[in-house]
């Protein structure tokens, strides 16, 4: 019996999971910025942006429900679902990170004081359990068996950490100003190394995702998305090359562009990822027994 591919979920729920994903990645990587005292305002931005996305992805998610206004329905299965339970946690992150984020803008020692840095931490442990719940929620569907991968969580979280640095890489140029030559050199170079481990991980994880074999159905959905993947891992090896360059050059005018043509690469790769998991979401055949 051939396998129907699901249509409950569509493109404003890939888009949720690919802005909460950065949201979760931007404030983590912001968060390590701030942590170790480079580049204060991209950090803020970063840290800023994190609940900003987490709430345009949730948007997203409620323009695709058909009555939004029963979301407050998310809440009732804390215990079984993780729909409810990233629900919670979203929630939860936005008004830590905002709380995090926006005294930041007016209280120059905020971010290194003890509250603050608390706080963050507690915003923090939220923003990476984000960056899992994504892959968590698909991995309910039992019935789908590209879904229900137990690798699928792990590839959420590294694609969310490579998407939320890729924001921040892209815009980094933008502050280049602010700053001596000799800071932005070391920011760049933090960015630059935590670019290098984020995507390696990224393109192990997604290299064992592809390659099991549990059952045809899922084989057949890999084969559905090769070339959407194949183009993803490209454009993630690209941005490793890149990456790499800008840190053996080390001078901050080749790490301007190798960062913003990097950070492009990651964002698309991430959303090609994202989308083509969801698009490939094939039901298991029934099996008649006679």
């Amino acid at each position: 019996m051939a396998s129907e591919r699901q249509t409950s979920w569509g493109g404003l729920v890939a888009l949720d999971m690919f802005l909460g994903g950065i949201g979760a990645g931007a404030f983590t990587v912001g968060f390590i910025l701030a942590l170790l005292g480079e580049m204060k305002w991209l950090a803020v931005t970063g840290i800023a942006l994190g609940p900003v996305l987490v709430i345009l992805g949730l948007l997203c998610l409620f323009l695709e429900v058909k009555s939004p206004w029963r979301s407050y329905r998310l809440f009732s299965g804390l215990s079984t679902s993780w729909l409810s339970r990233g629900g919670l946690i979203q929630i939860l992150f936005i008004i830590l990170g905002l709380g995090y984020a926006l005294p930041s803008f007016w209280l120059s020692g905020w971010l290194d004081s003890g509250a603050g840095i608390a706080l963050g931490s507690e915003a923090l442990v939220l923003a990476l359990a984000i960056a899992v719940y994504h892959g968590m929620i698909l991995s309910e569907a039992r019935a789908i068996p590209l879904w229900s991968s137990s690798v699928l969580p792990v590839l959420s979280f590294f694609t969310a950490l490579c998407t939320g640095l890729g924001l921040l890489l892209l815009i980094s140029p933008a502050y280049v100003g602010l700053y001596g030559s000799t800071e932005v050199v070391d920011a760049m170079g933090i960015l630059g190394i935590l670019g290098i481990g984020f995507i390696i991980a990224e393109l192990i994880t997604l290299s064992s995702f592809i390659s099991l074999r549990p059952s045809a159905t899922y084989v057949a959905s890999i084969r559905s998305i090769r070339t959407p993947l194949i183009a993803a891992v490209i454009g993630f090896m690209l941005a490793l090359f890149l990456l790499s360059l800008g840190l053996g050059i080390g001078e901050v005018t080749p790490f301007m562009w190798t960062s913003q043509v990097s950070g492009a690469l990651l964002l698309a790769g991430g959303f090609i990822i994202r989308y083509s998991i969801l698009r490939a979401g094939y039901y298991a055949p029934l099996q008649i027994l006679i």
